[in-house]
C-alpha cells in the first residue's frame, strides 16, 4: 500500500494539493533499459571485460548506439 503524500512534501515539490500524486512517490521499481554504447568497439570491450559468451551486438537508436543481447 502506498503512503499518503504529506502537504509539506507537495509544497516542496511544487505539486498541486488536490491531486494525490501517489504514482510519483511509490516504491515500485522502474524498469531499467539495456546498457548502450557509443561504438561497436566499446560494446565488444565491455562484453569481453564481463566475460560474456554467446552474445550479439545489435544497433539501437537508429544506428547511433549499440547494445549487447545475450543469445
Amino acid at each position: 500500500m502506498v503512503r499518503k503524500v504529506h502537504t509539506r512534501l507537495k509544497r516542496r515539490k511544487n505539486l498541486v494539493s488536490s491531486f494525490s500524486h501517489r504514482a510519483f512517490f511509490s516504491n515500485v521499481a522502474k524498469k531499467i533499459g539495456a546498457k548502450t554504447f557509443s561504438s561497436n568497439e566499446f560494446a565488444e570491450a565491455h562484453a569481453k571485460e564481463h566475460k560474456m559468451k554467446d552474445y550479439t551486438i545489435v544497433s539501437a537508436k537508429k544506428g547511433k548506439r549499440f547494445k549487447i543481447v545475450q543469445n
